[in-house]
């Protein structure tokens, strides 16, 4: 026995462990009852360490043995499936039909008790249409009454058809059995924003024989469709008229199907078995890859089935094809998280997720691919990038190079970076960053008077001659990262908007030596991890088993147990100095005068 705990009350048989489905994920998926709730684990867990299920949708991987309540809610649902595109589906009873499945979901529940009360709002059905007239009830939506609505409250079974029989209208649309209407309703799934609405389709068929009790349909390698009927006189709420040797099967197909189709699917080899994943019939698709998952299991497994798949990947240029071949590469646990972090690098806004999903990784050739990947992504995105860059020797090695050949811009390596860089130890690293980016000094030897020179430079008349717009770039290129100005910026620093910016000795003073007057809260901590990055930033909180760290670009917890070492606080402000040195006069004058404004300024008309 792999999983106990479903264990439903003596007075309420709802369902529970029911309708059993591998997803294309290669986790297998089950539906529970609202009302049948349960502790779920392994036998032997103990109360406190298992899994409480209290409704929709739950699943657990064959392999790594890991149960999870994907979803909370609703009545009973009897039917679940995936579109082309991955997106779960599931049907219901009572409160609504139709639900878009997906994890952490807290839906609508019509009378058992919420697990999650202070959750700020429930998730209503994702169809905007009902199957009863819920003026009356669904209790009195039985005996025909319910008809010109749809045939009921009570859905048992679903399928989204995405095999290759029926006309090609159907393709994506999703059936259920309506139980007291002894039909089949159709739903027109949309999208909708950032998620999709199920629209009422026609009624798909109809059964005269009182005796229907349809549980479940499904289309086949012909791309048939097969519907279970019960074929009994009772429901769920009755006791009496229970018939155990008259169930039915039905086949429903458009024309004549399609002959001779193989169907032992575990007599093909590894080539066959991967170009089924460009077959029309999603059956096959998903048959190959619980065959591929089958032979990893029992060691017929063949590594060169990774190799056709992401040659699969990488060629198609068909999404759901794409989307086959990794989720196949998941399922054999060969879709690791360098690889989806790589394939996210081309695609704009997701990729400053890959670049901290690859930075895990201590591979000179992860560093030359992000160093690669540098113009794909937005200028606003780039510090996020440039973070992952210094944080390894042999990222950052990649980074000067591709400054020291203009493929970067050397102004977009903040004085921080630099710091960063400066931070990893390495004598060669060192070098170079003075070759190709400048002399980074800790300290100035005498910071009064580089102060004093730069406030006889930036004398009344060269501010006024300055472009403040010029001047709010280079604070969101050089400052924004840690400070906030009118709303805009970050805030591992202190928000300027309130500071005394109208005084140029003040501005001077503490852009020059930061460290000179600085509270504890901004001291800066090095923090060593057992990947091997180094990460410098404000520690903002701790517990037994996290630390929270604040960096120039992101908020991040850290396990403390992937932690080497945890640098003493230093004095040194988390702002670095020599902030100007890596600027231009002009540059610099336009930024001093963008901080010394009194209100925000338009950026200018090219970027806006």
């Amino acid at each position: 026995m792999l999983l106990d705990g479903f264990v439903p009350p003596a007075e309420n048989y709802h369902n529970y462990a029911n309708g059993l489905r591998f997803g294309p994920d290669g986790w297998l998926y089950g539906r529970c009852g609202a009302s049948s709730p349960g502790e779920i684990g392994a036998p032997g867990t103990p109360a406190h360490e298992r899994i409480p299920m209290r409704g929709a949708i739950w699943r657990y991987h064959p392999r790594t043995k890991v149960f999870e309540a994907l979803s909370c809610g609703t009545t009973n649902p009897w039917g679940h499936d995936w579109n082309e595109y991955g997106e779960l589906f599931f049907i219901n009873t009572v409160n609504g039909h139709l639900w878009h499945g997906f994890a952490g979901a807290h839906y609508m529940r019509p009378h058992t008790i919420d697990p999650n009360p202070r959750v700020y709002k429930q998730i209503d059905q994702h169809a905007d249409h009902w199957h009863f007239d819920t003026a009356e009830g669904w209790g009195r939506s039985r005996d025909g009454r319910a008809d010109s609505y749809g045939g009921g409250h009570a859905h048992v079974g679903m399928m989204i058809y995405l095999g290759d029989n029926w006309p090609a209208e159907y393709r994506g649309r999703l059936f259920t059995i309506n139980m007291h209407g002894r039909r089949a309703n159709q739903e027109i799934l949309e999208r909708r924003g950032s998620g999709y609405v199920g629209r009422h389709g026609a009624d798909f068929f109809f059964a005269a024989d009182p005796w229907f009790r349809g549980i479940e349909l499904s289309y086949g390698p012909d791309g048939s469709v097969f519907v279970l009927d019960w074929a009994d006189t009772g429901e769920c709420h009755e006791s009496t008229g229970v018939h155990r040797t008259s169930g039915r099967i039905y086949k429903i197909t458009c024309g004549q199907p399609k002959s001779g189709t193989t169907t032992d699917l575990a007599k093909l080899s590894v080539d066959e078995l991967v170009n089924l994943h460009t077959h029309a019939n999603e059956w096959f698709v998903r048959q190959a890859r619980l065959e591929l998952v089958s032979r990893l299991a029992t060691g017929g497994f063949s590594l060169s089935a990774v190799k056709e798949l992401r040659s699969l990947f990488a060629k198609s240029s068909d999404t759901v094809v794409k989307l086959r071949a990794l989720w196949s590469l998941y399922s054999i646990d060969h879709a690791d998280a360098q690889f989806l972090s790589e394939q996210l690098l081309d695609v704009r806004f997701l990729n400053p997720i890959a670049a901290r999903g690859l930075a895990m990784f201590d591979d000179p050739a992860v560093g030359a691919r992000l160093v690669k990947a540098y113009r794909q992504f937005h200028p606003s995105e780039r510090p996020q990038l440039l973070a992952a860059l210094v944080s390894r020797p042999a990222f950052a090695a990649a980074l000067l190079d591709a400054i020291g050949e203009a493929k970067i811009p050397r102004a977009d390596l903040s004085a921080f970076g630099a710091r960063q860089i400066r931070g990893l130890n390495d004598e060669v690293l060192n070098k170079k960053l003075v070759e190709v980016w400048g002399d980074f000094r800790e300290a100035h030897t005498d910071k009064q008077q580089v102060i004093g020179q730069w406030k006889s430079r930036l004398t009344p008349a060269l501010l006024a001659k300055a472009d403040k717009g010029g001047g709010r770039l280079v604070f969101g290129r050089a400052c924004a990262s840690c400070h906030r100005l009118y709303g805009e910026g970050a805030t591992p620093g202190p928000d300027l908007t309130g500071a005394g910016r109208g005084n140029l000795d003040y501005l001077l003073e503490n852009i020059v030596d930061p460290s000179a007057v600085m509270s504890a809260d901004f001291r800066m901590s090095v923090v060593t991890l057992k990947d091997g990055r180094v990460l410098n930033g404000l520690v903002t909180s701790q517990t037994e088993r996290t630390i929270s760290l604040r960096t120039a670009t992101e908020t991040m917890t850290l396990e403390r147990a992937e932690i080497t070492s945890i640098g003493q606080e230093s004095k040194l402000s988390l702002m670095p100095d020599g902030l100007l040195d890596a600027l231009s006069h002009e540059e610099v004058r336009n930024l001093i005068a963008y901080l010394m404004h009194q209100s925000q300024v338009p950026l200018p008309t090219s970027k806006r």
